[in-house]
């Protein structure tokens, strides 16, 4: 069964509980960057059919984090400075009897949209 998993040297003040999402196999991971002064530069997703393979990250201090694989078809953006997400949506996908990552979608304070669909 899928779980959220919470630590205790993160406050929930900006997360919400979620039922997580992913296959079998992998590790838990956490990648916050609050209070640090750090923007997002950019991200990217890599797809397979029915499932969101990787997911990766890029800070403006330089630093980067993927969860998942780099591998498959892949969608990328950049943000603008200043820019941020002010909607995000996660949307779960059952394949091979368990539940996967199936879209991310989000927009921005500067009404871009993204969408990574694994349909």
């Amino acid at each position: 069964m899928s779980y959220w998993r919470s630590y205790p040297d993160v406050s929930m003040k900006y997360f919400t509980h979620n039922i997580a999402v992913g296959g079998y196999g992998g590790n838990d991971f956490k990648f916050i960057k609050l209070g640090e002064g750090d923007e997002l530069k950019g991200i990217k997703a890599w797809k397979k059919p029915n499932a969101i393979r990787g997911v990766e990250v890029w800070m403006t201090d330089g630093t980067n984090f993927c969860a998942g694989r780099r591998k498959g078809k892949s969608h990328e953006f950049s943000f603008e400075r200043g820019e941020r997400i002010t909607q995000l949506k996660v949307q779960a996908s059952t394949h091979k009897g368990g539940t996967r990552c199936g879209a991310i979608m989000f927009q921005t304070n500067r009404n871009r949209q993204w969408e990574m669909s694994s349909s």
